[in-house]
C-alpha cells in the first residue's frame, strides 16, 4: 500500500513498513512472553517444553514459603490429579497419583498410585519431595495456584489462525482455527522495579501494561506498521517507520512529524499505484 500527496515543493508518501521492529525482539518489553506454536516463532525466546514445563517454573520462582500453599492444597483434597496422606505406620507422608485406565470394553478404572513418600521434616525442604508434588499437579492445579498470587500477573495468549494471525488476550471462541498458545507475565521483581511497590494500584497498572503489549504485537502480527517519506523539491527531506496500528490512527499522529506548512499533505493523501519514483518524476517540475 502507498498512499501519496504532492503540493509544491513537498511530496508525502506512507506506506507499508516491509522491516517493521518486532515488538519483543527489537524493544525492551515490561512484560515476558511464553508461547508455542508448531509453526509459527511467538513471543520471547524460551526453553520451556511445554506450557506445564513454565508453569511448574514461574511457582518455583515466584512462591517463597517453604511450601506450605503447596501442602496445604495437596492435603484438602482440591487437587484435580494428585493427593498427600500421612502413613501413621511408616510416619511418612505419602504423594499419591491419580490416573484413569480405560479398557478394551470401555469400562474406565481410576486408580491411585503411590508415586513418593518422604518424612516430615524433608516437606518444606524444597528438595526432590517438593519436586515431586509440583510436578504431580495438572495444568489446571497450575493456574489456581498462580491465580491466588496477589504479586504477580499472568494472562492467558489465544492465537486465530485463518489469512493471517492475530493475538488475544481473550478467547476467540473458534474451535478449528484458534486456541491458547502461551502466557504473558509480570512477576513481583518486575513490578517492584517499574513502579517501586507491589499493591492493588501497581498490579493493575501492570496488567494493562501487559494488555497494551499484546495488542502492539498483535498489530506487528498483522502487518498493521506503517512508516512515511517527505521529499522535497524531489529530494527526500525526512522519513519515519515503525507506526503501529490502523492507517488512520497513524494519519492522526503524523502532524507531529512533519513541518507545519506540511500539514495540508495528509487530507490529500490517495492511493497511488505507482512507485515512489514514478510519482516524483510525474510531479516534478519539467
Amino acid at each position: 500500500m502507498i498512499l501519496a500527496a504532492h503540493e509544491a515543493p513537498y511530496t508525502l508518501f506512507v506506506e507499508d513498513d516491509d522491516f517493521p521492529l518486532n515488538p519483543r525482539e527489537d524493544c525492551d518489553p515490561f512484560g515476558k512472553m511464553v508461547c508455542w506454536h508448531s509453526r509459527y516463532s511467538l513471543g520471547d525466546k524460551h526453553n520451556y517444553d511445554d506450557p506445564e514445563d513454565f508453569l511448574r517454573d514461574l511457582y518455583r520462582k515466584s512462591v517463597n514459603d517453604n511450601a506450605k500453599r503447596l501442602i496445604s492444597f495437596l492435603k484438602s483434597g482440591k487437587a484435580r490429579g494428585a493427593r498427600l496422606e500421612y502413613n501413621r505406620h511408616t510416619h511418612e507422608w505419602e504423594l499419591y497419583t491419580y490416573w484413569c485406565l480405560r479398557t478394551i470394553i470401555g469400562d474406565s478404572k481410576p486408580r491411585w498410585d503411590l508415586e513418593s513418600s518422604a518424612p516430615k521434616s524433608q516437606l518444606n525442604d524444597g528438595g526432590w519431595f517438593f519436586d515431586d508434588m509440583l510436578n504431580a499437579l495438572t495444568i489446571d492445579d497450575l493456574k489456581e495456584l498462580l491465580g491466588e498470587r496477589e504479586d504477580l500477573v499472568i494472562l492467558p495468549l489465544f492465537l486465530f489462525d485463518h489469512s493471517g494471525i492475530t493475538m488475544s488476550t481473550h478467547d476467540f471462541g473458534d474451535r478449528w482455527d484458534s486456541g491458547q498458545v502461551g502466557y504473558t507475565y509480570a512477576d513481583r521483581e518486575e513490578i517492584q522495579k517499574n513502579y517501586g511497590a507491589v499493591n492493588k494500584e501497581t498490579v493493575k497498572k501492570a496488567e494493562e501494561v501487559l494488555e497494551a503489549e499484546v495488542k502492539s504485537y498483535d498489530m506487528y502480527l498483522r502487518g498493521e506498521c506503517y512508516g512515511f517519506r517527505l521529499y522535497k523539491d524531489g529530494e527526500e527531506e525526512d522519513s519515519c517507520w515503525g507506526f503501529l496500528g490502523d492507517v488512520d490512527d497513524m494519519l492522526k499522529e503524523l502532524p507531529s512529524y512533519l513541518p507545519d506548512e506540511c500539514a495540508g499533505l495528509i487530507g490529500r493523501l490517495e492511493e497511488c499505484d505507482d512507485s515512489e519514483e514514478a510519482y516524483l518524476m510525474e510531479h516534478m517540475p519539467a
